[in-house]
């Protein structure tokens, strides 16, 4: 619910998980880390942002500072969210921090049992470059239009933890646009990502660019 995708590319990690079990694998499609996924996002918003805004002119941090002064304390949009991240104290910091290695032990757990996770990496099949501000980005998901930087929670859902992901090419979409699903592993087991990629290649087929691009 945090970040829907659209129904190809639901279909798609379907479609792979399907491919593997048929292959012989082990597939489950309710294993998950023991951890509630709005935690893990929200570590994940604080750090990105404490790291981002670190360099900012004091006179945007001083601005940032009224803009969060200024917050309702139960505001927990992903834009309120991330204004308090960029100007977080070191004690905010260290407790998101130890957040962070809570996430990384529960995922460490999980991959105790399972040697892949497949997820979306992005909510669409590949999009056209969208030029505007940042903050007037869109991206159309199905009928829905969401925020373009709603797309961070997939990548915030592997690297907050610092797990490898590799994304692989799977097919086209209806359209013809490529749609790559991520395939994440644990902590230092980036060979295992890569290898997994290599022999999805040779079952399915590689990236193949679409045609007219």
């Amino acid at each position: 619910p945090m970040a829907p995708v659209a129904g190809e590319v639901a279909d798609r990690v379907q479609q792979m998980g399907d491919r593997l079990a048929a292959l012989g694998a082990t597939v489950s499609d309710s294993a998950r880390p023991a951890f509630e996924i709005a935690r893990s996002h929200e570590t994940y918003l604080y750090m990105l942002n404490g790291v981002m805004a670190a360099a900012l002119p004091k006179e945007v941090l001083d601005a940032m500072e009224a803009q969060v002064s200024a917050l309702d304390p139960a505001d927990q949009t992903d834009n309120a969210v991330m204004a308090r991240a960029a100007v977080q104290k070191h004690g905010d910091w260290l407790r998101y921090n130890n957040r962070r290695e809570s996430l990384r032990m529960a995922w460490r757990d999980f991959f105790q049992d399972w040697d892949i996770l497949l997820c979306p990496q992005t909510a669409t099949p590949a999009f056209e470059h969208d030029h505007r501000p940042i903050p007037e980005r869109t991206l159309a998901v199905d009928d829905a239009v969401q925020p373009y930087f709603q797309q961070l929670f997939w990548a915030g859902l592997t690297t907050v933890a610092y797990l490898p992901s590799t994304v692989f090419p799977t097919g086209v979409s209806g359209d013809g646009l490529p749609i790559g699903l991520q395939a994440v592993s644990a902590e230092y087991a980036d060979r295992t990502c890569i290898d997994f990629a290599r022999l999805m290649a040779d079952e399915i087929g590689g990236f193949v660019p679409p045609p007219g691009y």
